[in-house]
């Protein structure tokens, strides 16, 4: 495991191929984990945290914080946990594979960007929204499979349609 830690100037960290945790501190930093099962914490300021191969946890923590599904614009490729933190936080997702769970989605705050590549519409998206105990999960497939899926806890689908945002 690699260990990096800023300085609260507002770093650029990246990381190896290995599993890293990276610790952004304050400061508006970028934190790339590259391969393996990453940690990445933003700390205080406008982070962008981007994941990369493995099974991820990202934390952007206080700021407006943009969360990117993986280093090359895409999904992470497996199950990845997903914190925005405190502040207008953009989750976005390109292409790619697995599954991603945003687990403090703030309704009317935080804001989730999705590739036209899977859904034309905004409408076309909702059909593949689903609700269940308080939950909801997007079929980025579009037929149903596992994968690609999105999860965002803590919300209905009701109040997901303006929190979307196509690209």
């Amino acid at each position: 495991m690699v260990v990096r830690i800023g300085d609260g100037a507002g770093n650029g960290l990246l990381g190896t191929a290995v599993s890293d945790r990276l610790v952004g501190n304050g400061g508006n930093d970028t934190l790339t984990g590259l391969g393996g099962n990453d940690t990445l914490l933003g700390g205080t300021g406008n982070d962008r945290l981007f994941g990369g191969g493995g099974n991820d946890i990202l934390k952007g923590g206080a700021g407006n914080d943009t969360i990117n599904g993986g280093g090359d614009g895409g999904s992470f490729p497996n199950i990845d946990q997903l914190f925005g933190g405190a502040g207008a936080d953009r989750f976005i997702f390109g292409l790619g594979g697995g599954r991603d769970d945003i687990m403090d989605f703030q309704d009317n705050v935080d804001t989730i960007y999705i590739s036209k590549t899977y859904f034309a519409t905004k409408a076309e998206l909702m059909q593949n929204v689903s609700s269940s105990g308080g939950d909801c999960a997007i079929d980025l497939s579009g037929n149903g499979d596992d994968s690609p899926r999105i999860v965002i806890y803590n919300i209905d689908k009701s109040q997901l349609a303006n929190d979307i945002v196509l690209f």
